[in-house]
């Protein structure tokens, strides 16, 4: 989902740029290390330097729809949007 274009340079350290129809961010962590999820809001880290979650933004082409019979768990794995 995120990746060098052909003939983009490349920054040591940097993944590169997100793919088309891709949105991404970084998002704030919490005690358990994992994105720290509000009242059902999330955080975005707004400072350089600051380690946490990636995130990418539902909905991008390929993404898949669903974990069968199970629609709980494909629910738990997205908050804010």
């Amino acid at each position: 989902m995120i990746s060098n274009y052909p003939g983009m340079p490349i920054r040591p350290g940097s993944m590169g740029r997100p793919m088309p129809g891709v949105e991404i961010t970084v998002l704030e962590r919490g005690e358990d290390g994992q994105a720290d999820v509000v009242d059902g809001k999330v955080r975005v880290v707004t400072q350089p330097g600051i380690d946490g979650e990636l995130a990418l933004r539902p909905g991008w082409p390929s993404m898949f729809r669903a974990y069968l019979d199970d629609p709980e768990r494909y629910a738990q794995a997205f908050a804010d949007g």
